[in-house]
């Protein structure tokens, strides 16, 4: 767990956008996110006192070669992005499975189970959901003010568009002030959902989710919101039970 850990660490919080953008394009920058990697590996095998310090330099390599190399033909060949993105991270694992097989590194670790686990719930399963929303929206073509502003999600705002003598309404939820809330909404249930599974306190899963329903009443009276929220919802409790299950009770 402790380089799956350390995986997670440097893809997801040390990894900023310009590098996220430009890795697969510029090999000075996939060199800098890999030796990151080396670094962050490093630093978790000496806190955690396990031997095999050349095992991050073969990580860093690995991981230069996926994402120098490799991810750049996944984009070619694949368009979803969500699709890409469960790929590279198979890649990577599978990568860090054999490292930790060849050289019968520790797996078992509380803390770095742990700490796993709140990466997972606070940020990478957020990021897939959102993927995976964008590639449902791919064949859409929706007007450019609803396409502006479908990625954030709080403030009611309705628009009229005609088509065929028909109006059509669409109520978009934005606001550039409070974009971000929908996110951290989403990072606090994950992370309130995975501590009521650990307690086993599981009538308060009930309440979380009909808290979270209370809050957006008002909205759900839109077809499309709706939809999306459930999905949303469906695929955050999915990807969540599936952290406690793997981690947890494997």
């Amino acid at each position: 767990m402790i380089l799956v850990l350390a995986h997670f660490i440097g893809d997801f919080l040390l990894q900023t956008k310009a590098m996220a953008a430009n890795k697969t394009e510029n090999y000075q920058v996939a060199l800098l996110h890999s030796l990151v990697h080396i670094g962050v590996a490093t630093i978790l095998l000496v806190w955690f006192k396990i031997d095999h310090l050349f095992v991050p330099i073969l990580l860093g390599i690995t991981h230069f070669i996926i994402d120098g190399f490799i991810k750049k033909h996944l984009h070619k060949m694949i368009t979803k992005e969500s699709f890409v993105f469960i790929f590279d991270q198979v890649l990577h694992l599978l990568c860090i499975y054999a490292l930790v097989v060849y050289f019968k590194i520790p797996m078992e670790n509380e803390l770095a189970t742990l700490l796993l686990a709140l990466i997972l719930q606070s940020n990478v399963i957020g990021r897939l959901i959102n993927l995976i929303f964008r590639d449902l929206n791919i064949n859409q073509k929706p007007s450019p003010l609803l396409n502006q502003y479908q990625a954030y999600g709080d403030v009611d705002l309705e628009v009229e568009q005609t088509k065929t003598n028909e109006t059509l309404r669409f109520t978009l939820y934005a606001s550039n002030e409070i974009e971000h809330y929908g996110f951290l909404i989403g990072v606090f249930e994950r992370l309130i959902l995975m501590a009521l599974l650990l307690s086993e306190f599981y009538i308060g899963i009930s309440v979380l989710f009909s808290l979270k329903t209370f809050a957006r009443f008002k909205q759900l009276d839109s077809k499309t919101f709706s939809e999306q929220y459930v999905l949303g919802t469906l695929m955050s409790v999915f990807f969540s039970l599936a952290v406690y299950f793997l981690l947890f009770k494997a």
